[in-house]
């Protein structure tokens, strides 16, 4: 439990006084088991000694035949270890440093993951108004040495004006070690009212007329319950952004009051069964970190940050990965500006949803959307007059020519394949394949001497006298005109009006598998997930039919199937907004939104992974070079000349073609987009949604 230090005091005590006193105690002999091979060794933090201890125990509890040991003298002479192939894993409470790699002459090298995250928590009485302090502030404010009078006036409370009493738990707890670790001077004032558990920290905040600020562990304040009685102050980070603490903000590594318990494992040795066997037992086994580290007073990490963690030791994937900088783009949420967004409506409402997200964390900036269809799309997109391009199809060699007059040289987000589909029930066995001429009977208007069709016979002479049911989407949402100009290829077609619309497309889909005379049609990646039982009929545009598969849609040969592409132009890598909007689509709020809209191809694992990796190359090489271009332009007084360096340099860093996400057949996560509703037209035969349009391109 978070209280469980006050049972160990005196023994912790002992403990790092000779550790302190006798740093070379513990000899670096390794035993052996009885099979004669090495143990697993563990070196670094003293800090984290004792959770990692405890994994270990349990761990050993559970293989009595294992062998682990645990060497703790510092993360400075763990690294070492591991540089000199002494240690596997490696415990440290800060990231490798530049300087730790660098130091490594046999070139050694590392798999990172993370067990556990601490968070110091600020609280003041609700009755002070007191929401955000900046960090620096808190530096000066808890900083042995501070001022000893402090007043709720320095704090900008508007109402509160009286001095400040500290409170905060006492000098043993990880709270408190915390706290002190992360001020410059490592030690915090003298005059703090140290208290013996947090809910006597929280009684003091609360308390009629209270003075108090005080602190505690985020794990601490989840558990005592504090969210109802008090709210924590968020803290203002070097970019003037109030961040609060949170599961969120330290899986971001956002909260500027925090750390992360790291496990190093030397890249050597991460084939080794006996340390892959620990490394799965401490993130991923339920008894493993998830519960030992809650009970040692920690906030544990997301499940998919332990798999993150365990996926780099599985893949050999080494190097920085939870400790590299957050992002790649140094721009500051303040920062005013706008990103030009054309191309397809179809994709709209997903890149509409990220675009939102944006907009709510740069406060100043905008992003338009011009959803004019694929033609008008290329045609803005490589004249240089839009930053991005929502697109459904390739460029055509006109298209492609146009940009490489104007030196655009777009980078491509492959979300994969899209298509759209029609659903009979299973026992449907007559509409195996349906042509133009089928799709025009069954959702024309007619005529008073030629009605539209009411049975299945009435659409084909050979299909059977049974009513036909037709279950529609929403002609807004742009499916059905997709079809008609896809098909038809006539803007002026008239839908029949006696359709059974429904907005869901997995009600639709089991509705019509309820039945024995209905079909309806959706997009592919609305049916994912799907347990109706329902027939895909195969479509004939001209060349035969052909049925929907993960094949065909991939390969483009159902005729009803088309990519998902995203452009950015890196020729507009200089507007700060666009490489902010570019980065935002691999922050974890939109790979959950992608997540959700499972395309055709998209591997949403390689997208938060390895694509991730390679935008953020991409953007980091264009900082780079822009960084060092504006000292020049300013000591020559030109204005910058950054851009064209940048723009080799990111292209240089950017794959050769963005499939990491979507060229594996075996791959599949992502979804549709809905699109724009239509403008209601003059006669109802005209009424086509920009789809239509589209379609027709």
């Amino acid at each position: 439990m978070p209280y469980a230090w006050r049972l160990f005091r005196p023994v912790l005590l002992v403990t790092l006084l000779a550790a302190l006193a006798f740093p070379l105690a513990t000899p670096r002999t390794y035993a052996q088991d009885d099979d004669g091979e090495s143990p697993v060794v563990i070196q670094g933090s003293l800090q984290l000694e004792e959770l990692v201890q405890t994994l270990v125990d349990a761990y050993l509890e559970r293989n009595s035949d294992a062998a682990v040991t645990v060497d703790a003298q510092g993360p400075s002479q763990g690294f070492e270890a591991l540089c000199a192939g002494e240690a596997d894993v490696v415990m440290s409470t800060e990231p490798i440093s530049d300087q730790q790699i660098a130091a490594c002459d046999a070139g050694a090298n590392f798999v990172e993951t993370v067990i556990a995250y601490q968070a110091v928590v600020l609280l003041a009485p609700p009755t002070a108004e007191v929401t955000c302090l900046d960090r620096n502030l808190i530096e000066s404010l808890w900083s042995l040495g501070a001022p000893a009078e402090v007043t709720w006036a320095d704090l900008a409370s508007p109402t509160l004006t009286g001095p400040v009493s500290f409170f905060g738990p006492e000098s043993f707890t990880p709270a408190y070690q915390l706290f002190a670790a992360l001020l410059t001077a490592g030690e915090l004032r003298d005059d703090i009212q140290l208290q013996e558990d947090p809910a006597a920290v929280l009684d003091a905040i609360t308390a009629a007329e209270s003075s108090a600020l005080g602190f505690m562990s985020l794990a601490d304040y989840e558990q005592t319950g504090a969210g109802g009685l008090v709210t924590p102050v968020a803290v203002r980070n070097e970019r003037g952004e109030c961040i609060t603490p949170a599961q969120s903000t330290l899986e971001g590594r956002s909260y500027p009051l925090a750390s992360s318990a790291y496990l190093y494992v030397n890249a050597a040795s991460a084939d080794d069964p006996a340390v892959e066997g620990f490394m799965q037992f401490a993130l991923l086994d339920e008894t493993g970190a998830q519960t030992i580290a809650a009970e040692q007073g920690y906030t544990v990490p997301l499940l998919a940050s332990l798999e993150y963690g365990m996926n780099n030791l599985l893949e050999g994937r080494a190097g920085r990965t939870f400790s590299r900088p957050i992002t790649p783009v140094d721009v500051p949420t303040a920062t005013e500006g706008s990103v030009r967004v054309v191309g397809t409506s179809q994709l709209y409402s997903l890149t509409q949803s990220i675009a939102n997200e944006f907009q709510g964390q740069y406060i100043a900036a905008e992003v338009t959307f011009d959803t004019l269809g694929n033609d008008a799309g290329w045609q803005a997109f490589c004249a240089g007059e839009a930053d991005v391009l929502q697109a459904t199809r390739a460029a055509t060699d006109e298209e492609q020519a146009l940009c490489e007059e104007n030196g655009i040289d777009p980078y491509t987000l492959d979300l994969g394949s899209e298509a759209l589909i029609f659903a009979v029930p299973a026992s449907n066995d007559w509409a195996e394949c349906l042509n133009a001429e089928n799709v025009s009977a069954l959702l024309g208007r007619g005529t008073d001497e030629a009605p539209a069709p009411t049975a299945w016979n009435a659409v084909d002479g050979d299909w059977p006298e049974l009513d036909l049911l037709l279950v529609a989407p929403p002609r807004s949402t742009g499916e059905t005109d997709y079809v008609i100009m896809s098909l038809l290829g006539d803007l002026t077609f008239a839908v029949r009006g006696d359709l059974v619309t429904d907005d869901d497309p997995l009600y639709r889909a089991q509705g019509v598998a309820n039945t024995d005379n209905g079909l309806t049609w959706l997009w592919w990646s609305e049916f994912q997930g799907s347990e109706a039982e329902v027939s895909l009929p195969a479509v004939d545009a001209g060349e035969g039919c052909v049925a929907p598969s993960a094949e065909t849609i991939r390969d483009g040969s159902y005729p009803l199937s088309f990519p998902v592409q995203i452009h950015f132009s890196q020729q507009a890598f200089d507007n700060p907004i666009l490489r902010a909007f570019l980065w935002h689509f691999f922050e974890r709020g939109s790979i959950e939104t992608l997540g959700e809209r499972p395309f055709e191809g998209l591997d949403i694992e390689a997208l938060d992974t390895t694509v991730r990796d390679e935008v953020f190359d991409l953007l980091s090489a264009y900082e780079e070079t822009a960084a060092e271009a504006a000292p020049e332009a300013e000591a020559t007084g030109e204005a910058p000349e950054a851009t064209e360096e940048a723009e080799v340099a990111a292209t240089e860093a950017a794959p050769a073609a963005t499939e990491e996400a979507a060229a594996t057949p075996e791959a599949t996560e992502e979804a549709p987009a809905a699109t724009e509703a239509a403008e209601p037209a003059a006669t109802e035969e005209a009424a086509a949604t920009p789809e239509a349009t589209e379609a027709a391109e």
